[in-house]
């Protein structure tokens, strides 16, 4: 009889494909325990050390996972605390700007010697007389409606509006208005209802502009 041992031309199987970083931690523990266990590993030297550096490998994985859960967890931590952060910096910055305003009381002088610039006030631009004066589409019965472009420097308006622009009887007394839009209710629906309207600033030499052209809109059935 032949002594000769059988080749079963086996191979071994370590899982790794479709595996998280922590699993093939996992992973390599367990088998380098389990090889480590066997009372044969003495007599394969080459396996020792192959495995010895495989080990060294996965220790190494295993530090670098650690550090990226807790890069992460730090990560987290910092967003969560952004907001908070950024509106107490701005609190803490009006707070200061505040009491350097009380310690210059309105001098250039004592608040550039803080080394701390003094904000440039830009002077409001003088209304100008509004522009794009227009009938505005209502739903509401008996409303005849204008409205006009926002005049930069107005502190408001005043509206008229009349019947007749060659007449001056027909003509409603002057209405403050502080909107950029008005409705005149009480119309008989089909109704032409002429309106003009100009810009109030006090920086004025009359505190207001001239009126603009007449614009006529009708009145909503």
């Amino acid at each position: 009889m032949s002594n000769n041992v059988k080749v079963d031309k086996a191979t071994p199987s370590i899982p790794e494909t479709t595996t998280s970083p922590e699993q093939l931690v996992q992973i390599g523990n367990k088998v380098g325990t389990a090889i480590q266990g066997s009372p044969d590993l003495a007599k394969a030297t080459d396996v020792q050390a192959k495995l010895t550096d495989w080990q060294s490998v996965n220790t190494d994985l295993d530090t670098n996972n650690k550090a990226k859960h807790n890069a992460r967890v730090a990560f987290d931590a910092a967003v969560a605390a952004q907001g908070p952060l950024v509106r107490r910096w701005g609190i803490r910055r009006r707070a200061l700007i505040a009491a350097i305003e009380v310690y210059g009381d309105g001098s250039a002088a004592l608040i550039q010697a803080l080394n701390v610039p003094v904000a440039q006030q830009t002077p409001a631009p003088q209304a100008t007389v509004p522009v794009n004066l227009r009938p505005m589409k209502v739903l509401k019965s008996n409303n005849a409606s204008v409205r006009w472009n926002k005049t930069p420097g107005a502190s408001g308006y005043i509206l008229q509006h009349c019947t007749n622009p060659n007449d001056a009887t027909t003509f409603s007394a002057e209405l403050n208005v502080s909107k950029t839009m008005y409705r005149l209710p009480g119309q008989t629906p089909g109704a032409t209802i002429y309106f003009r309207v100009l810009a109030l600033d006090e920086s004025l030499p009359t505190g207001r502009t001239t009126y603009t052209a007449w614009v006529s809109a009708i009145a909503a059935a």
